[in-house]
């Protein structure tokens, strides 16, 4: 399933209540919006959404309507058969993860995601087979917010026709940090498109308030990631939303300008992060944790980004406008996952970052000795290297910190020829 647009369409359409956007009952015109359940409704949402994007006469996707829980079962074999094809290496990523304090013990990364995956979507496009699935779950929505989803999950199918979406995601998503930098550009498109039929929709003398639109979906996205359980979960689910609306609402009249970011998109969530107007940060790190502490193996790595400082921050107590806005000082990380080789469940974990600036002029090491007091700690100037092991006996003679390995040294996340590890879990992100 190629893509999900649940957790926009949760934030959003709890602003669009406020709009006073009237209802109509005429399924063959936009006006007021309209029952998505009909050919005529999709019809003239799919074609006001293509002629939003720039693409007159392109071939409308099939719909179809499901209950809430056939979604969930659907979904939860698709979540099956990614920790099947995981195996043992999602059980290190986990563990990296607790260690770190990103991650409850107990709890694994793709049931998290599963979890808030199952709970939220409204509907989905599926890349597979090119339609569009609306969620049921028997609330109270209004035509409105039933217009934005469904065009919302249409610009994914225009998305996908013009040869985005999975390949793209595929080409550039090598990473957490890049698959959700991608994964903005396509939710942040698609959140404003669908806001461009909504507002085309609307009755005469109503409007669409563009910053109250932003300022509510922002809020609504950080008040979630701080009321959630697992708060980088959360983040994962929303950012790219919030962050991609706020870089691209002032591109909604002019969609080939955004078509032309899919060629050389931003390859890191900070660059939407501090607005689209920003870029990829400089410099990359100058050392690598690849050094193995005696008797285990790197399994895996990844690339967080600033998701997982923000998360962080919240985690240590930090709102999350102060959270982001400390993460802007992020260039570069990596966090590698280790298993022992001959003691099962035995992990370690390294995780080195980068800032612009001194790291001691930043709250990342207190914030991460605040949520992970087992961890370890070493300031090198402007990086931060933490590590620990689920045995600590161990980090005492592991040479990471006076040892620097190089890129290439970094463990192939597919050394098995299966989706391993991290993988896995981006696999589900990016569905």
């Amino acid at each position: 399933m190629t893509s999900r647009g649940g957790a926009a369409a949760a934030l959003v359409l709890a602003w669009l209540m406020s709009m006073a956007l009237l209802g109509c009952e005429d399924e063959q015109t936009l006006t007021g919006g309209c029952d998505i359940r009909t050919a005529g409704c999709q019809r003239v949402v799919f074609e006001a959404t293509a002629e939003a994007r720039g693409q007159a006469g392109a071939d409308r996707p099939q719909v179809r309507t499901i209950s809430a829980d056939r979604f969930a079962d659907e979904y939860r074999a698709e979540v099956d058969e990614a920790i099947e094809e995981a195996g043992g290496a999602q059980l290190a990523w986990d563990a990296a993860l607790q260690m770190l304090g990103l991650l409850d013990a107990g709890t694994t990364g793709i049931e998290a995601v599963a979890e808030e995956t199952i709970a939220t979507v409204a509907a989905f496009y599926d890349g597979d087979t090119q339609g569009v699935t609306v969620v049921d779950r028997g609330g109270s929505s209004s035509p409105e917010q039933d217009l934005f989803v469904l065009s919302h999950e249409f610009v994914h199918a225009l998305q996908d026709q013009t040869g985005h979406l999975q390949d793209f995601r595929d080409r550039f998503g090598s990473a957490t940090d890049s698959l959700l930098a991608t994964t903005t550009l396509t939710e942040g498109e698609a959140t404003v498109l669908g806001a461009v039929v909504l507002e085309e929709a609307a009755p005469a003398g109503s409007f669409l308030d563009w910053d109250a639109l932003g300022t509510g979906l922002r809020g609504g996205v950080f008040d979630s990631i701080e009321a959630a359980e697992e708060p980088m979960i959360a983040a994962i689910s929303g950012l790219p939303y919030t962050f991609g609306f706020d870089g691209l609402r002032h591109l909604r009249n002019d969609p080939t300008e955004i078509q032309e970011l899919y060629d050389s998109p931003a390859l890191t969530l900070r660059a939407w992060a501090n607005g689209r107007g920003g870029s990829d940060p400089p410099g990359g790190l100058s050392c690598y944790p690849t050094i193995a502490p005696e008797g285990y193996v790197a399994v895996d790595h990844d690339s967080l980004g600033v998701v997982a400082l923000i998360a962080l921050g919240v985690l240590a107590g930090e709102r999350p406008g102060s959270a982001r806005t400390a993460s802007f000082s992020w260039t570069d990380d990596i966090v590698v996952a280790f298993e022992s080789v001959d003691t099962p469940h035995e992990y370690a974990v390294a995780w080195r970052l980068r800032s612009e600036g001194s790291i001691a002029d930043l709250a990342w090491e207190q914030h991460l000795l605040d949520v992970a007091p087992d961890i370890q700690t070493d300031v090198i100037d402007r990086e931060l290297l933490a590590y620990g092991a689920t045995d600590p006996t161990i980090l005492a003679d592991w040479a990471i910190t006076s040892d620097c390995g190089d890129l290439e040294d970094l463990p192939d996340p597919d050394q098995d020829g299966d989706d391993a590890g991290m993988m896995a879990l981006r696999r589900i992100l990016g569905r």
